[in-house]
């Protein structure tokens, strides 16, 4: 029995299937198999990273269609048994999953519009992109049926080690089960009977062809929170026609689907406008304002209504504690975890020997997850080889000649930059010009929804420490300094500053900036104006509605939180609606400065005052490029990098750091 993690490292039987831990790999960032096809292609090291890194369970995604003798496409073979291979090599159990469709060459889900595919579906409709769905028939569905029947003999014979199966999301088994896309009106449609039809067919076939003593684990789309669809009763009885049929049911719910393949007249939230579209996302791979454990509840449903069947549960999950927890409890039998094994992929192996402290924390900052996005920087925030495994190795080789790296900056890019510079076998000098390392992570401290960041911080901070590396408190980086440290190479993160507007009466009691409130946020009066609505204004706002306050935003622009990403805004837009009370947004408003009387503002009713208990300047940040300019010339290679150089996240600061230092 494991010292540290007794309940999360027992083994498990599913079906003729012995697990050696209960923590699965989910599918997210599992790449398609076309893109698996080179058996040099990032995908096949991604996997490969989270079975040596000890997850009892990873998946392989084929998109290969079997034929009629449950065969794949021969050209596609040896691709999918490398992946099988890889996927197994530190005792991990692969699957794939079985998705209804009805030909070899074709996905025809709700997705298939997007690369020039018919969409096909229950009933007819019209996207929000413009595409038109057709009907299935019923000599569709027959064809579906066969399909899954092929395509489940293929995935048996090929070797893999279960069978999973999408019964939520966006995936036919519950549109067919939802009336938001099931409209028809014959066996297949109309009453709840009906509706299960096709979803029980489905799964009775795959069982019938992989007979029973071949696992299948189900994902369970508790609720998809669509207004008119499927009830979490109806899917509780649909599980009663499956139960035999299934071994392992796994918890999650929402939707993994951008607002273009909605039918045109489904509406959600229509006064949050396009961002709400995405509220359904936002419950299947949840940002920093939705809870830890997201879907226990729906799961200690499920595993109430069917004591006896293994039960699982996906959705922020995010520590091995936190893990541990739901299984000593009987909550679930096994644990499912995305993002964590995306930031390290060797959580469980970490955590196994007692190492948790080494794990590198997941922020959910959304980054790894296509739709938040839209494709264009799907990478992790705080492990640069996600998706680069092909040219980022998982241990940095020694430099053969090692020179002497000065940092300059201790927050995030500064941190990371050490630690990698260190690895490589350089001597390190960090100096930070405060007394503690985190830069900007250490306002996370103070904000609930950000408890991501104050871990991350606290780990990098544990790793500087673990490591010889000489930190400098209380410094500044002078020149005279950098000629007395005589470094071979100087690295320059020294962030950004506050943006000072020097606002007429901001010398006031009552007028404070946002770096200077945080530590005093309790102390506040009741009634608190934020000027500026950007991220940072907006989380200053969050975390003193939280508290009770009544706060006013005043905001130049027509849009809050414009440098979030989509799923971020949707996020922050419905736990704002939870303040309705208490929060005031005033967009397209510029603030004049302030007087006793309180804040002057001008939009297009002319000019008023805001009255306020106290008023706190949050405008952005802008980049102390010019400070870093001045560091440059002192040794023979100077690079900066982070917010000095441009504003971003985390996760540019991560990279450019890593890559930098890498190649020194």
């Amino acid at each position: 029995m494991n010292q540290y993690y007794p309940h999360l490292f027992q083994p498990l039987r599913v079906n003729t299937m012995m697990l050696k831990n209960r923590i699965i790999a989910s599918t997210m960032g599992i790449p398609k198999s076309h893109e698996l096809l080179s058996t040099t292609h990032y995908g096949n090291v991604s996997i490969i990273d989270k079975s040596v890194g000890g997850a009892a369970m990873t998946f392989v995604s084929i998109e290969s269609a079997a034929n009629a003798n449950g065969e794949f496409p021969k050209h596609d073979r040896d691709g999918i048994r490398e992946s099988i291979s890889v996927a197994r090599q530190y005792g991990a159990k692969v699957g794939t999953w079985c998705v209804p469709r009805l030909k070899q060459d074709a996905a025809n889900d709700i997705r298939a519009h997007y690369d020039g595919k018919q969409v096909l579906a229950p009933s007819p409709y019209l996207t929000r992109s413009g595409a038109r769905a057709v009907e299935l028939t019923l000599e569709d569905i027959q064809g579906i049926m066969k399909q899954a029947r092929n395509d489940a003999l293929a995935i048996k014979r090929f070797g893999f080690d279960f069978i999973y199966l999408y019964v939520g999301y966006e995936e036919l088994t519950t549109q067919f089960l939802s009336p938001v896309f099931n409209k028809r009106t014959d066996e297949y449609g109309g009453s709840l009977e009906n509706r299960m039809r096709f979803t029980i067919e489905h799964v009775k076939t795959i069982r019938n062809a992989v007979g029973t003593d071949f696992p299948i684990v189900i994902l369970l789309g508790a609720s998809d929170y669509l207004k008119g669809s499927y009830q979490f009763e109806e899917m509780l009885e649909l599980l009663k026609r499956i139960e035999d049929d299934v071994d392992l049911i796994n918890v999650s719910a929402g939707m993994d689907m951008i607002p273009g393949y909605f039918p045109e007249d489904q509406i959600i939230e229509p006064e949050l406008g396009l961002e709400a579209w995405y509220s359904v996302n936002g419950k299947h791979c949840q940002s920093i304002f939705e809870p830890h454990l997201t879907n226990v509840h729906w799961a200690k449903l499920v595993k109430q209504n069917f004591p006896n069947k293994l039960v699982g549960v996906i959705g922020s999950i995010m520590t091995p504690k936190e893990a541990e927890q739901l299984l000593q409890e009987g909550v679930v039998d096994i644990i499912s975890m995305g993002r964590p094994l995306v930031a390290d992929p060797f959580l469980p192996r970490k955590a196994m020997q007692g190492q948790s402290d080494d794990i590198v924390p997941c922020i959910r900052c959304l980054q790894c997850y296509h739709s938040a996005t839209e494709h264009t920087n799907v990478q992790c925030s705080v492990n640069p080889r996600y998706r680069r495994e092909h040219r980022v190795p998982l241990k940095l080789e020694k430099s053969e000649i090692i020179k002497k790296v000065i940092v300059v900056g201790g927050g995030p890019a500064g941190c990371k930059a050490a630690i990698t510079a260190h690895d490589r076998g350089h001597q390190v000098i960090l100096i930070e010009q405060r007394d503690k390392l985190g830069g900007q992570l250490n306002l996370a401290q103070h904000e609930m929804h950000k408890q991501e960041l104050k871990a991350y911080r606290d780990y990098l901070e544990n790793q500087i420490n673990k490591r010889d590396i000489q930190v400098m408190y209380k410094t500044t980086a002078t020149k005279n300094l950098l000629e007395q440290l005589n470094g071979d190479v100087v690295l320059v993160a020294i962030g950004a500053s506050p943006i000072r507007l020097h606002f007429p009466g901001e010398q006031l009691e009552y007028v404070d900036y946002f770096e200077n409130i945080y530590p005093k946020l309790d102390s506040l009066k009741d009634n608190v104006c934020i000027v500026g609505g950007g991220q940072v204004g907006i989380e200053l706002a969050v975390e003193l509605l939280e508290r009770g306050k009544l706060v006013t935003v005043i905001e130049m622009t027509d849009q809050i939180a414009s440098q979030g990403h989509i799923l971020y805004r949707a996020g922050l837009r419905r736990l704002l609606k939870r303040f309705e009370k208490q929060l005031t947004i005033l967009i397209n408003s510029q603030c004049l400065g302030f007087s006793e009387s309180g804040v002057k503002i001008i939009n297009k009713n002319g000019e008023s005052i805001i009255k306020c208990d106290n008023a706190i300047i949050a405008v952005g940040m802008k980049p102390n490029r010019e400070e870093a300019f001045k560091l440059y010339g002192i040794a023979d290679e100077t690079m900066m990098f982070g917010d000095c150089e441009k504003l971003g996240q985390v996760v540019g600061a991560t990279n450019d750091a890593y890559f930098i230092a890498a190649n020194i």
